[in-house]
């Protein structure tokens, strides 16, 4: 073998291994192909199985005087060149034959590409490994080339190379985000022990508080009906009351939170949900200057819900939000679809969460509030798990806070069979 191929392929192969970011490596992976086999331009296109298409992930070379359009940034399936070398699993090499553009040429051997217009000479080449596809390079140039048998032999070696630089990237990011789900799972594990401990100990508290609070706040309420209405002890009497109530609303709320409540999921529709929750503090917002704005997708969003639950939920986190903008503000409560999932987002301008107690708002009994149990965003989150959904706080402190919340959607005809 030459001692320039040698060259071209110790060159590649240092490109490999280096440290260079992927898109870095394969644009100078790209620019070495070009440079190697005289082709003016050289595209790297990767399969993605998800939107069925090749997508443009690097290129070199200069314009295109030659064409009419840009290089596409994708091809459909079943479109271009791209297509058909993978479907045949082997290069394709074109040479425009007397006046016939690569164009015209193309649509005689069964597929149209505008990519290749104005070209006369062009080589698709497959970047596959163990029967996997990757994507494909296309060279191309505005003169006629045609590679010799050894040009041939180093381009399928630095095919192979790039090749390996693209399945070691999918490789890091399948075990990135594999340790993204341990991590998420440790966490649940950890918040499902703490749980458990908090358990017991609201069965204890349920049992040797509850009777006694009851005795308090009915005799404190027989004692208040037989004191006449300018008495003193009135003030003390409805103190007792007021904190007798707030005791039972936290021993409610934990206990409420702490049994596995099990949901009972359903065939729903995610916009009737956010739309019937926000209904309910359109008053409240109104009266305390605050703009509510909902913002829903067009058209249903269909997911399995317990109804009741995820209401209580986003009224947690609604109630938060009002409540934070005391001299008014901007609430927004909004819906899409990314993706396999529904996303549910509520965005206020009550200022945002101090940064230094952020990891710490969905810890039971945690708040900053004067009369808050420190129960809504822990019973939030414990609802949204529930779902298997996620739920994350994007803050901007000084400015506002947005929860954003994911769920699976489900399609329509599925989500019915399930129900």
């Amino acid at each position: 073998m030459p001692s320039s191929d040698c060259a071209i392929i110790e060159e590649a192969q240092r490109l490999t291994l280096g440290a260079l970011p992927l898109e870095g490596k394969l644009k100078k992976l790209c620019a070495l192909m070009g440079r190697f086999t005289g082709f003016d331009h050289c595209l790297l296109y990767l399969w993605d199985a998800d939107k069925r298409a090749f997508v443009l992930r690097a290129s070199s070379g200069g314009n295109y005087p030659l064409r009419r359009n840009p290089a596409p940034l994708s091809y459909g399936e079943g479109t271009g060149a791209a297509s058909m070398v993978k479907r045949r699993k082997k290069p394709l090499e074109l040479v425009r034959k007397g006046q016939d553009e690569l164009f015209r040429a193309g649509r005689g051997k069964g597929f149209a590409d505008v990519g290749l217009e104005g070209f006369s000479s062009a080589v698709i080449h497959p970047l596959t490994a163990a029967n996997v596809f990757y994507g494909v390079i296309y060279l191309k140039s505005a003169a006629i080339i045609r590679l010799s048998e050894q040009r041939r032999r180093v381009l399928n070696i630095v095919a192979l190379q790039m090749t390996e630089t693209v399945k070691c990237a999918e490789f890091a990011s399948d075990i990135h985000a594999e340790h993204e789900e341990l991590v998420e799972a440790r966490a649940r594990l950890l918040n499902s022990q703490k749980l458990l401990s908090l358990g017991d100990m609201a069965a204890t508290l349920a049992h040797e508080i509850r009777n006694p609070l009851l005795s308090i706040g009915g005799y404190a309420a027989r004692l208040k009906i037989h004191l006449d209405g300018d008495c003193k002890a009135i003030a003390y009497v409805n103190s007792m009351l007021g904190g007798v109530q707030r005791v039972e609303r936290l021993m409610d709320g934990m206990v409420g939170f702490l049994k596995d409540s099990v949901v009972e999921l359903r065939p729903e529709d995610m916009n009737d949900i956010v739309a019937e929750a926000v209904r309910v503090f359109e008053e409240e917002a109104g009266e305390r200057g605050i703009e509510l704005v909902k913002d829903l997708q067009e058209g249903r969003l269909p997911v399995m819900a317990d109804r009741d639950q995820l209401k209580i939920a986003f009224d947690n986190i609604i109630v938060n939000a009002i409540q934070s903008m005391d001299k008014g503000g901007r609430l927004s409560v909004s819906t899409s679809k990314s993706g396999a999932d529904v996303v549910v987002r509520v965005a206020d301008s009550g200022g945002g969460i101090e940064p230094g107690i952020l990891d710490r708002i969905f810890n039971p009994f945690f708040t900053t509030k004067k009369r808050g149990t420190g129960l809504g965003l822990p019973i939030t989150s414990a609802i949204v798990a529930r779902h298997l959904g996620s739920i994350v706080v994007d803050n901007a402190a000084g400015v506002g806070a947005t929860f954003i919340m994911k769920f699976k959607f489900v399609d329509a005809k599925n989500a019915e069979g399930k129900g």
